[in-house]
């Protein structure tokens, strides 16, 4: 097997190619590459949380819209002839409003779960303002500048202080079950 492999040589920072027989080269990945796939599994996890908030807010959103449209449905008024197809409508929408308060229940028991999830994870950090930090981002769902704010932080130290959480959890994440 042949694979071109390209050079960089000190004469002028040229780049030059050559063909090389064998095998190619098995990537070398190194702790830190590895540290660093830890820790956005680690961040992955933690933004599941945030995800799982927005999704049962939206539901939760989408059910007070179909509850208020069925309150709100013209009902017979007298002279009008009755047919049995509205007592069916009537049947029908509060199947479906059942049903869609059984998918915002659901989606409210998986929020808790990955909330407990995280707080666990979270108080492992022994840092109380790496730990609060992570706490509003990912727990209270708060916006980076808001955090920065309430905590009397530049956003830039904000990102710097999670950073560092990050990398002191990483190695809870590896021996847990938070995936």
């Amino acid at each position: 097997m042949v694979h071109l492999r390209s050079i960089r040589r000190r004469d002028w920072g040229h780049i030059h190619f050559e063909l090389v027989y064998g095998e190619w080269p098995a990537p070398v990945i190194t702790k830190e590459e590895m540290v660093r796939g830890d820790i956005e599994k680690l961040k992955g996890f933690l933004n599941s949380i945030r995800k799982q908030q927005a999704d049962y807010l939206s539901l939760q959103e989408e059910l007070r819209r179909l509850e208020f449209e069925a309150h709100n449905l013209r009902g017979v008024q007298m002279g009008e002839k009755v047919q049995s197809g509205h007592c069916a409508n009537l049947e029908e929408i509060v199947e479906k409003l059942e049903a869609y308060h059984a998918k915002v229940n659901k989606a409210y028991l998986e929020l808790i779960e990955k909330r407990d999830k995280g707080e666990e994870l979270i108080s492992k950090e022994e840092d109380g303002v790496r730990r609060a930090v992570l706490r509003r981002r990912y727990i209270q769902c708060e916006r980076w500048g808001d955090i920065a704010e309430k905590m009397n932080f530049a956003e830039s130290n904000i990102y710097k202080i999670h950073g560092e959480a990050l990398v002191d959890l990483e190695p809870f994440l590896r021996e847990s079950d938070f995936n």
